[in-house]
């Protein structure tokens, strides 16, 4: 059943009013995907033609991201998406009744996919200081890395929602506490210019 702001949306394009959905976080739809990906794709496409099965994934697939990021093609595992990504690493890292520290505020498909592997949340605070933007809460980083049944750090560098990079002081402090850090850098390459650098006319 469609929620009331699908329905909305509907009735308005049906009226041929264009919508702009900043909602829509897919680089692929907005021209954002990086050329040099598909240059990497077509060189590899001949041996991708070969069905020749393995658990990190296909050989010229990883190829190309060794050359695209350096790197052995043996460094590399290939999943079906982010969120298969982020379920192996629970299991990997955490495992039941354990738990991963998280942005808050964050993506809310993170803890869905820590609690289907058995796994909880607890959440490091940022917080929004005009004009400077988004800052991480030290003190709530600390006390959450610090709660003994935590055994990963996810951090998402861009911040989905916020759209802010992530501190170092996270690296950092998951380190001190021997901690794994994982990072969620999917959309890092797309940042906007700093709009306080820019000269504003009024």
């Amino acid at each position: 059943m469609e929620n009331a702001i699908a329905l909305k949306r509907a009735e308005i394009e049906a009226a041929g009013i264009e919508l702009t959905d900043l909602t829509d976080t897919n680089p692929t739809r907005h021209n954002l995907l990086d050329p040099a990906v598909l240059e990497i794709i077509a060189e590899h496409l001949p041996g991708a033609s070969r069905y020749e099965p393995h658990p990190r994934g296909p050989w010229p697939a990883r190829a190309a991201l060794a050359e695209r990021y350096g790197g052995d093609p043996e460094d590399y595992w290939l999943c079906a998406s982010t969120s298969e990504a982020y379920g192996w690493l629970f299991s990997l890292l955490a495992g039941a009744g354990k738990a991963v520290a998280v942005p808050s505020p964050g993506y809310p498909l993170i803890e869905p996919l820590a609690q289907y592997r058995g796994v909880s949340t607890r959440d490091y605070r940022s917080f929004y200081a005009h004009p400077s933007g988004w800052e991480l809460d030290r003190t709530s980083l600390e006390q959450t890395l610090a709660e003994p049944d935590v055994r990963a750090v996810v951090a998402i560098h861009p911040n989905n929602p916020t759209g802010a990079y992530q501190d170092p002081i996270i690296a950092q402090l998951a380190h001190k506490q021997g901690l794994p850090l994982i990072a969620d850098e999917v959309f890092f390459p797309y940042q906007f210019e700093d709009p306080l650098s820019t000269d504003i006319k009024r």
